[in-house]
């Protein structure tokens, strides 16, 4: 799920239904109602819904019945994605390189204006999929994930907090500074951090 922000797959390819309902015609030929035709057809004909609230990948014809005692298990459905080939190129599928991912056709990214900034603030997508991975597995314990809801919540305002804040706004920029080549002239230290 960290690959894609589709919301399923397996359903027919695009050109397969063009040439089915518009004999002699290409998906460039087809007017924008008749191409939301030909992607709704192909939605219909999925095998696999992708959910990326609850990080999980389910068939269409889910039974909705786990198969062991504490419903730990998939359903049988959910199973035979296993053997289906497309769905094995899927997972094998590499992830995409952050340095093209804004050359994502807008169909395959996430709708609206968060799908918008994921594709053009590198590393950032990065970032908020291994925060949700962190936060499912034990939002308890992880006090990055804690630090990074006090500053998104506010709760890092104090003067005390300033100068914590300046150390971090310190070592990113010191991070970035060397993985491009720089060295530390004429560095600007955060005021906080400097009089501390």
């Amino acid at each position: 799920l960290r690959r894609t922000a589709a919301t399923g797959g397996g359903g027919r390819s695009l050109d397969k239904i063009v040439i089915d309902d518009f004999p002699g015609l290409s998906w460039d030929d087809l007017s924008t109602k008749e191409q939301k035709r030909v992607r709704l057809r192909q939605k219909l004909t999925r095998r696999w819904e992708n959910d990326h609230t609850d990080m999980l990948v389910r068939s269409v014809t889910c039974k909705q019945v786990a198969l062991g005692p504490e419903g730990e298990t998939a359903c049988i459905c959910c199973l035979g994605l296993l053997g289906l080939k497309a769905f094995k190129n899927a997972l094998a599928r590499k992830p995409p390189d952050e340095s093209r991912i804004k050359y994502t056709p807008k169909v395959h990214r996430l709708a609206g204006p968060l799908g918008d900034l994921f594709s053009s603030v590198k590393g950032l997508l990065k970032l908020v999929t291994d925060l949700i991975i962190l936060g499912m597995q034990d939002p308890q314990k992880s006090p990055f994930l804690k630090f990074a809801q006090g500053v998104s919540d506010g709760q890092y305002d104090g003067d005390g907090d300033r100068v914590l804040l300046g150390m971090v706004d310190v070592m990113v920029r010191k991070k970035d500074r060397e993985r491009r080549g720089k060295g530390m002239q004429n560095f600007k230290y955060e005021r906080s951090f400097d009089e501390f």
